[in-house]
């Protein structure tokens, strides 16, 4: 009986080893299951919250732009704006603006003015490479593209203010007129039907919604 005793204890002793060693084996294999899972949703986690955060950041950023775009091309042109703007042109160029005819030196001094409104908002065009740093690493490469997009519509309507002081005094028959009424409407819009840089900036702002905007969610709206 004593022996039979002892047997059972050593058998159970055994066993329970036994178990015991499967349970650390399987305590061990579910922690490392458990802590791959759990890395895997941290990581999406954390791919979501910077996926958020771009889109943050290049919705800011867009809208920035579309205001400030909108500021520069504004067709309204007070008179202390081209007060300034005549100042800085004597101050640069003297008395060969005074040789010029009063067309000439009044576009010259509109093209001044919008050189120095881009000027005031080139913290916001120096937004729009580091926002397309971010909508590469974390977004789609058409947020990328629309906001280069966007960029180059600032590039269009300095070039045609410059072109426009510039060619003026060519204006005389019909085509130059046309040219010149294009650089007009290129720099300061005339109608959605012909202004083709406000229908870029709207495009590229709808291009890039259209990818953003569902990574919050569904709207909410207002309940009553």
């Amino acid at each position: 009986v004593a022996s039979r005793a002892a047997r059972r204890i050593r058998e159970g002793s055994v066993v329970t080893l036994k178990v015991k060693g499967k349970a650390g084996a399987g305590a061990v294999a579910f922690a490392a299951y458990v802590g791959g899972k759990t890395y895997q949703t941290w990581l999406l986690q954390k791919q979501t919250e910077r996926r958020l955060h771009a889109s943050e950041q290049v919705l800011t950023t867009v809208y920035k732009f579309r205001s400030a775009l909108e500021q520069v091309r504004a067709s309204y042109l007070p008179a202390h704006e081209l007060d300034a703007a005549e100042h800085m042109l004597v101050e640069a160029h003297g008395d060969e603006l005074k040789s010029l005819s009063n067309k000439e030196r009044q576009a010259f001094v509109i093209a001044q003015t919008v050189f120095m409104r881009i000027a005031r908002y080139n913290a916001v065009w120096d937004e729009l490479p580091a926002t397309m740093a971010l909508a590469f690493a974390f977004l789609d490469t058409q947020v990328e593209a629309s906001l280069k997009l966007l960029l180059r519509q600032v590039i269009i309507v300095r070039s045609s203010a410059e072109i426009y002081a510039r060619y003026y005094e060519h204006e005389g028959n019909e085509e130059d007129r046309v040219f010149i009424v294009g650089l007009r409407r290129d720099i300061f819009g005339s109608g959605e039907e012909h202004d083709k840089v406000g229908a870029a900036v709207s495009l590229a702002v709808a291009d890039i919604e259209a990818v953003v905007r569902p990574l919050f969610g569904p709207l909410r709206t207002n309940q009553t």
